[in-house]
């Protein structure tokens, strides 16, 4: 008789933080910079119930300690970036360490309550990494210098407040006071500018990366569900720039993300939530040796912070 075959699937995704003997440890996607630190990681195992067939696997995840230190952060990381379910295979092993730091840019002096308020913010980050390329066989020292901006106070005018990175506008809290924007839509951008270099191609590149996120009918939605940013709409674009003329084999340009989702908060700050949707893929990464490829998954996120 022959034996009726199986396939076991198993999807994880997961973005948190975990405080740990006073030492902060993050999980995330990928350890590059801030925006990619703060996509979920991704876990998907298949496996066949024939012989016949291999196991498969998609994981983009890295995990780092940070130590903070004379207002810096310090940090050891530890990434793993497979997939195995492609035509054009990866298999990436990273280890590393990164530096971090913010700078006040634009301040001013609170006179009556003798404290700096802080107008614009540069955070600026420096990781080496040594990477083990299994598919390509390649081994190579990883260097990445990586900056991006934040406005930490609010603008007075609402429509200026849509120039504040890496936060959501208008906040949830506004939704309470019914404002006209915050009940139809809101908003959220984030970036980063930065070099590259690759070693064992002695290569140098500048990386630009940009991702805009929508929540539509979110004040509404809050009406039924007591829940904000329900709807969720992204799109992620980060791109390589060769500026140092290298002969490499390895895929340099834009790769783009698409994707939808539906999300559900369990605290007010949403710092801890599940999701689930469709994200679409259309490019490769240079530095985690992802050749130029396009595909779909369905994926269902958990966020946790405890």
């Amino acid at each position: 008789m022959k034996a009726q075959s199986s396939v076991y699937i198993i999807i994880i995704l997961l973005i948190g933080t975990l405080k740990l003997n006073g030492q902060l440890v993050s999980i995330g996607q990928a350890s590059d910079n801030k925006l990619t630190r703060s996509e979920p990681a991704r876990l998907v195992a298949t496996y066949p119930g024939e012989d016949t067939v291999k196991n498969n696997f998609l994981i983009n995840t890295f995990v780092s300690v940070n130590i903070h230190w004379l207002e810096s952060t310090i940090s050891l990381i530890g990434e793993i970036q497979q997939n195995t379910l492609i035509n054009k295979e990866q298999n990436v092993l990273q280890l590393g360490g990164k530096i971090e730091k913010s700078f006040a840019l634009i301040q001013e002096l609170n006179v009556r309550r003798n404290h700096s308020i802080q107008k614009l913010l540069l955070y600026s980050e420096m990781s080496v990494k040594y990477s083990s390329d299994r598919i390509k066989d390649e081994k190579s020292l990883q260097m990445i210098f990586s900056n991006s901006f934040s406005i930490p106070t609010p603008f007075d005018n609402e429509w200026l407040n849509l120039t504040r990175p890496f936060v959501i506008w208008p906040p949830d809290e506004n939704n309470k006071h019914l404002s006209e924007t915050s009940k139809w839509i809101q908003y959220k951008h984030m970036h980063n500018i930065g070099l590259e270099y690759i070693g064992n191609d002695d290569l140098v590149m500048i990386n630009g990366s940009f991702s805009i996120e929508l929540y539509p009918l979110s004040g509404l939605l809050y009406t039924f569900v007591q829940k904000y940013g329900i709807l969720q709409l992204r799109w992620i674009y980060i791109n390589h720039f060769d500026i140092s003329d290298a002969d490499t084999r390895l895929y340099i340009g834009p790769q783009n993300t698409y994707g939808a989702a539906l999300n559900y908060k369990f605290d007010p700050k949403g710092e801890s939530a599940i999701s689930i949707g469709y994200e679409y893929i259309k490019g490769g990464n240079p530095l985690k040796g992802l050749d130029k490829v396009e595909y779909g998954t369905v994926t269902f996120n958990a966020k946790v912070n405890l």
